[in-house]
């Protein structure tokens, strides 16, 4: 098993909220410039191997697990989808999409866990949850910023 993680802790602007848990959802859906999704995926399934990415308030983490024979193939295919990401306006769109169904499967305690956080400490990280409301105002801000 090989993965990689980044830490950051900063403050979050309306814009920069939610931003781990899109990122998180676009690591490895998106591919990158060496393989698109499917050739991503058909890659690793000839490796063997499987990969996913999880992020909390302190580190992001993206994981590929492979047998050992596999690890410098993988690592390659790792450090390119980290560094060359493919992202683009479709797979954003596509990904709040999935963001508003999850929302609406929450589970209560979480949502209290997260009240719990904001009230003690405020929004202190990119990892502040993003929700359709969150989302909404982001946009708004986008293109006021352009407009403007």
């Amino acid at each position: 098993s090989t993965s990689t993680s980044t830490s950051t802790i900063s403050t979050t602007t309306g814009t920069t909220t939610g931003t781990n848990h899109l990122m998180e959802l676009l690591a490895f859906s998106t591919g990158s410039h060496k393989f698109n999704a499917t050739s991503y995926q058909n890659a690793m399934d000839k490796l063997g191997g499987v990969s996913f990415a999880s992020s909390s308030r302190e580190q992001f983490l993206y994981c590929i697990d492979v047998l050992r024979p596999n690890i410098d193939a993988a690592m390659d295919m790792l450090q390119d989808v980290v560094l060359n990401p493919n992202i683009n306006n479709e797979n954003v769109e596509e990904m709040k999409r999935v963001i508003e169904f999850q929302w609406m499967d929450i589970m209560p305690e979480i949502l209290l866990s997260e009240g719990l956080q904001m009230a003690g400490y405020g929004p202190i990280s990119t990892a502040t949850p993003t929700t359709p409301n969150n989302m909404q105002q982001q946009q708004q801000q986008q293109q006021q910023q352009q407009l403007g």
